[in-house]
């Protein structure tokens, strides 16, 4: 019997063929060395995906036929469903191009937890133990994850840890796919995998499984810390390390478990996946685990502007408040429009920060919510070592936040305070170097701080910079108690007039001549000069131009030619001062034209 509505359809091998959805591209998140990674809207589930398409030239990277191994490979892992598996939605090809469409989770990864402190085994297990199920899922269905690494796990905002997918099939690892994924698995993958063995199974997830268990509870790799170069070479020739040598009030059974998950040869770890499951849920039960917390009352938020009105009995959260598994510990201070606190992640047990959009704000004009959630669209898509790491965003009975990497040594201006006003020449280097690096990784994804000073810059957990407010607009505030402090900073330091997306935004202190006069052209060049700007103030302790009038030097910073910062500090070298003034040239040609090139001239 015909059917016209088959008929109707275009012909794909011979068989009617209908597009049932389609996919909305957002943004890029990032690159790899094989694809491009997009965060996109499925427009037929209504909801955040990752889009990773495979770059054209990998087939001249790496053999043909492992390239149609791996698209064979996601094929299968898109046939699995898991709670703690991320999800393939889709396989296919378009203008001759492969991609993946993959479920998109927002969350804290494991490896930035373990930056804080080690987990007990308690908490461990409470984590490992649902990935291990996972894996089983994958290893009945014959599919080798060839990935687990505490990188590649999450813990969603409802405290639910998932495993990142990873395309790898059952082939020896071509040495292009070995480096390619060796930033996450140096000092994790098996012997077998390291010598492109072609024995690949099961007892290869279960060395990583092992080796992430022994460094969630040591905080270090069982081949200790060091290069990938080095971790690849340890594994290959060394013994790993009993956890006991780092943590030796670990559990005798706990301990034996790891060991025979590193066994060098695999047919001395488990005889088979049942055995291996069976072991560690003999762990789990004799190691009291306690219940998960309760479920975050949001989800990971969607690309979607949609405000929620503020519940009518809402307060503004106050220390010792929840927000999804965070609570707040005390306040940090108000910057910008956002009320910041220090909280603490229950389930992770680590520290996070909070920044809060004031109710009072959110109400008075819904801009302020859109303009609040930019910078979560913004920094959600770098993943850099020197810019502030969002971890999640979401809205609690009306009010706004995001839980973002906390960095607990203060900030550049709190340093040049505590210094009498002045950093010495070599620290000052290595700042304006860390902050360049991370200013690299928003140029290659175009994004534009606007907003570089010292207040902005703040010190990590090893001392190391971390870019902070990223991509974050300045509103006028209103007055409240906290809104208050919010309204005497936006004074104090802040200026915007609201035009849009190009906005006059900014500290007037640092902000770049073409900001004031050209602020819809304004690039990567504006955030050099305010870093320049940065640099001039460490160095010399004061700005170069200064008025009490706000607009008076904005016109300075396009009129007038900065006092080379010598005349004021002869300890500063000859060549930083050249570097200095460069960064401050009005025209933007004259400055250095990219990140990379001012961390080449400072060498």
């Amino acid at each position: 019997m015909s059917n016209p509505f088959l008929e109707s359809l275009p012909l794909t091998d011979g068989k009617p063929t209908i597009a049932i959805s389609t996919l909305t591209v957002e943004r890029k998140l990032r690159d790899s060395q094989f694809a491009e990674i997009f965060l996109a809207h499925h427009d037929g589930l209504d909801i955040p995906v990752l889009l990773r398409v495979i770059k054209p030239g990998v087939a001249e990277q790496i053999d043909s036929r492992i390239v149609d191994d791996l698209h064979r490979s996601i094929r299968e892992y898109a046939k699995i469903r898991h709670t703690n598996l991320t999800a393939v939605y889709d396989v296919g090809f378009y203008k001759g191009q492969r991609y993946n469409v993959i479920e998109f989770s927002s969350g804290v990864p494991l490896n930035e937890r373990l930056k804080e402190r080690p987990l007990s085994e308690c908490d461990a297990l409470k984590i490992l133990n649902p990935i291990a199920d996972g894996l089983f899922a994958l290893w009945r269905a014959d599919y080798i994850h060839r990935g687990v690494s505490p990188a590649r796990i999450l813990v969603d905002s409802e405290g639910v840890p998932k495993l990142d997918v990873v395309n790898l099939p059952r082939i020896a690892l071509d040495p292009a796919l070995i480096e390619a994924h060796a930033p996450y698995m140096a000092g994790f993958w098996p012997p077998e995998e390291l010598k492109q063995s072609r024995n690949i199974d099961e007892r290869s997830d279960m060395f990583s499984f092992g080796a992430t268990l022994f460094c969630a509870v040591t905080g270090q790799s069982p081949f200790g810390k060091g290069s990938r170069t080095e971790l690849i070479a340890r594994t290959l020739t060394e013994t790993p390390r009993d956890p006991r040598e780092l943590k030796p009030d670990l559990a005798p059974d706990f301990c034996a478990f790891i060991m025979r998950c590193l066994q060098a040869d695999p047919a001395k770890r488990f005889e088979c996946t049942c055995e291996f499951i069976e072991e560690l849920n003999a762990l789990k039960n004799n190691i009291q685990i306690q219940p998960t917390l309760r479920p975050s009352s949001f989800g990971p938020l969607t690309m979607s502007d949609t405000t929620v009105a503020p519940a009518v009995d809402a307060r503004p959260l106050a220390v010792g408040d929840s927000v999804g598994q965070c609570k707040l510990e005390y306040l940090v201070g108000a910057g910008a429009f956002g009320v910041v606190f220090k909280a603490r992640h229950q389930l992770l047990d680590i520290p996070i920060a909070v920044k809060v959009l004031p109710i009072d704000l959110a109400s008075k004009n819904p801009d302020y919510v859109a303009l609040f959630l930019r910078e979560a669209r913004t920094a959600i898509r770098i993943r850099h070592k020197h810019v502030i790491g969002l971890y999640e965003a979401g809205q609690q009975h009306g009010q706004y936040y995001l839980t973002m990497e906390f960095a607990p040594n203060g900030s550049v201006l709190q340093l040049i305070e505590k210094s009498g006003g002045k950093l010495p020449p070599d620290r000052v280097i290595r700042i304006i170097r860390e902050t360049a690096l991370g200013l690299g990784a928003a140029e290659e994804i175009k994004i534009v701080h606007r907003d570089i000073k010292p207040a902005n810059l703040m010190f990590g957990a090893e001392h190391e910079i971390k870019i902070a407010d990223l991509g974050l607009a300045k509103r006028l505030p209103v007055a409240n108690p906290i809104s208050g402090q919010v309204d005497l900073s936006i004074r104090n330091e802040q200026l915007t007039m609201l035009r849009g997306e190009n906005s006059i935004q900014g500290t007037p202190a640092y902000m770049a001549p073409e900001m004031a006069t050209s602020p819809d052209k304004i690039d990567i060049r504006a955030d050099l000069y305010s870093l320049g700007i940065t640099a001039y103030h460490m160095l010399t302790g004061s700005v170069p131009f200064d008025s009490p009038n706000q607009l008076q030097i904005m016109v300075k910073h396009v009129t007038q030619v900065a006092v080379p910062p010598r005349e004021l500090n002869s300890a500063i070298p000859v060549e930083l001062e050249k570097i200095v003034m460069k960064l401050l040239e009005k025209d933007p040609g004259k400055r250095f034209q990219r990140p990379g090139e001012l961390v080449a001239a400072l060498g």
